[in-house]
């Protein structure tokens, strides 16, 4: 008797002392203060899908999904045998080129030279006739001279330009197939999280097959509702605090980049539940945030949003639904 008499005010004094505490907790943790609404959703991210460059075989892949990487970092590289060859001949066309342009440059110098005297020539005949100093005939035979340089400088110079083609096609085609084979290696185009590594090792791709897909994490953002008397008092753009709730000790800073113009109600509620406007809050970049690594979509939180710019964010362990 003695003994559960013991036991029992043990058990009382437990209760009392954990309700206590919870009381205790509950009146030392800060409330959320008037003016500020909250609502619920998910994180979700731009979503970036790399594409093969080239066909060509998966020779190499450097990282594994859910790596975070850098601008630039290479992810993979494709192996196309048909490139080389094909640069080497390009090579080999724009160096021809190169060589009949030196060849051509002093005959087109000596057509242009020659064209200039005829005409020359010919200018000086038409005086000396005006002059009657030179016979019809003579100037019919400058005249014929002044066409044949002439004809022969156009027929030079089609050449020389022909050859200027063929030089700037083959220049193009080289730098085109260099850059095919800088771009056999995959590189990320920003920093940023490998959501799907979509290729292996051998894998055969063709130009355009997806390689990668990227989280942009300068692109992050929870879409969530509100009521629409308090989203009717909110401006796009005001500031926006977010609370995870895999990381309920962080507070994310965030903007309102989209408030919707109508109220509806949400999918998946009922009938009788009140409409609601979709807001769309972008997370604002923070190097002091959340590593990039841990900030997964799907993630579920709160978004708090304050209906007037005056009102000063309260104390983070206010922030909660």
């Amino acid at each position: 008797m003695k003994l559960s008499s013991l036991l029992l005010a043990l058990l009382l004094l437990i209760v009392v002392g954990g309700g206590g505490w919870l009381a205790w907790n509950r009146l030392m943790t800060p409330r959320l203060p008037e003016g500020i609404v909250v609502g619920s959703g998910r994180i979700e991210a731009r979503e970036i899908t790399l594409a093969a460059p080239l066909g060509g075989r998966i020779e190499t892949v450097l990282i594994e999904e859910g790596a975070v990487v850098e601008a630039g970092q290479p992810l993979a590289r494709i192996d196309s045998p048909t490139l080389a060859p094909a640069l080497s001949e390009a090579r080999m066309r724009a160096a021809g080129a190169q060589a009949a342009q030196a060849e051509i440059a002093a005959p087109l110098a000596e057509a242009e030279a020659a064209m200039a005297a005829a005409h020359q020539e010919m200018e000086r005949a038409l005086v000396l006739q005006s002059r009657r100093q030179m016979s019809r005939q003579s100037v019919e035979q400058r005249r014929q001279g002044e066409e044949a340089a002439r004809v022969a400088l156009a027929e030079i110079t089609a050449r020389a330009e022909a050859i200027d083609r063929e030089k700037t096609l083959a220049e193009a085609e080289v730098s085109r197939l260099k850059a095919l084979m800088e771009g056999a290696e995959i590189r990320a185009p920003i920093g940023g999280q490998v959501l799907y590594r979509l290729v292996e090792p051998g894998d055969r791709l063709e130009a355009g097959d997806p390689v990668f897909t990227l989280l942009d994490p300068a692109k992050v953002f929870m879409t969530f509702f509100l009521d629409a008397e308090n989203a009717g008092r909110v401006p796009k753009g005001a500031e926006a605090r977010i609370v995870l709730e895999d990381h309920p000790d962080r507070v994310l800073a965030a903007t309102l980049a989209f408030i919707a113009p109508d109220a509806r109600v949400p999918s998946g509620v009922g009938g009788s539940a009140a409409p609601m406007v979709r807001v769309k809050a972008h997370l604002v970049p923070d190097p002091m945030g959340l590593p990039l690594g841990n900030l997964r979509t799907g993630l579920s939180g709160h978004a708090f949003v304050r209906l007037t710019d005056t009102l000063p964010w309260p104390d983070r362990r206010a922030l909660r639904p």
